[in-house]
């Protein structure tokens, strides 16, 4: 598994189950919690708030309510998107998956390889020399 997940054996099959990491809420209603693939452990980012016309606008989030709010001034929001393509999000990290959204934003979600079956773990190492950063690494049952 990688850092954002948890592995145990599941009885009685001897399965190697992997479960994603939880992150608790850390109070603050503009910020959104995740797992860092990188180094593990939970992060607050900033929750991105876009005005009517979908363009994202950086810091409109209430604290007391954690709802966006409009902008009173048209030079907050920027008037074009940030992306237009894919491949205008790439954030040079191969454990992400870069996609221009919609509204204009990039997102950067954590990729997640697939073992090739039962007896592979499948990880992903941005150093590793595959394109996407999935590695395969045999399983190793104790006898």
């Amino acid at each position: 598994p990688d850092m954002c997940h948890t592995s145990f054996c599941s009885r009685p099959s001897g399965v190697c189950v992997d479960t994603p990491i939880t992150c608790p809420d850390d109070g603050n209603k503009c910020t959104i919690e995740s797992c860092d693939p990188e180094k593990g452990g939970c992060i607050s980012v900033p929750k991105l708030c876009c005005d009517s016309n979908g363009v994202c606008c950086s810091s409109l989030c209430d604290q007391g309510t954690g709802q966006c709010m409009a902008s009173t001034s048209g030079s907050f929001c920027p008037n074009q998107p940030t992306c237009t393509s894919d491949d205008s999000c790439s954030d040079g990290i191969k454990c992400t998956i870069d996609a221009c959204q919609p509204n204009g934003t990039c997102s950067h979600t954590p990729r997640t390889c697939i073992a090739r079956d039962q007896c592979t773990i499948a990880t992903c190492d941005n150093s590793a020399s595959s394109s996407d950063g999935c590695v395969y690494t045999p399983l190793k049952c104790q006898n």
